[in-house]
């Protein structure tokens, strides 16, 4: 069943997340976030995967945002104050320790089910 699910929704999520990173790029440019930045840290394995990451990768994670606050604030844009500023909205550094994490937790809860 849950190969079945897979199978219908893989080629439309495939087919969507063209048009959609091409929507939220701007967004995201625009005050110098990444994709990264935008995943909510109650979330389990996001809290975890902070946690475990690198103090500079914290650090350049609040930063972002508490700069991505003051622009909204002020109603600018990063490229008033940065124009010639390399941005990489998509790059990861969290996504590869999520997903393990993840991973792991599915596996404890399949082996739970299993004992059970």
């Amino acid at each position: 069943m849950a190969a079945a699910l897979r199978a219908i929704i893989t080629p439309i999520e495939a087919a969507l997340s063209g048009p959609y990173k091409k929507l939220l790029t701007p967004s995201l440019t625009q005050f110098g976030l990444r994709y990264e930045d935008l995943l909510i840290e109650e979330d389990r394995s996001v809290e975890e995967a902070l946690s475990l990451t690198d103090k500079d990768v914290f650090t350049t994670r609040t930063r972002r945002a508490k700069r991505a606050i003051d622009l909204s604030f002020k109603k600018k844009d990063l490229s008033v104050y940065a124009p010639n500023m390399a941005q990489a909205p998509y790059k990861t550094e969290l996504m590869e320790d999520i997903e393990k994490l993840q991973a792991r937790d599915a596996e404890f809860v399949a082996m739970n089910n299993y004992l059970n």
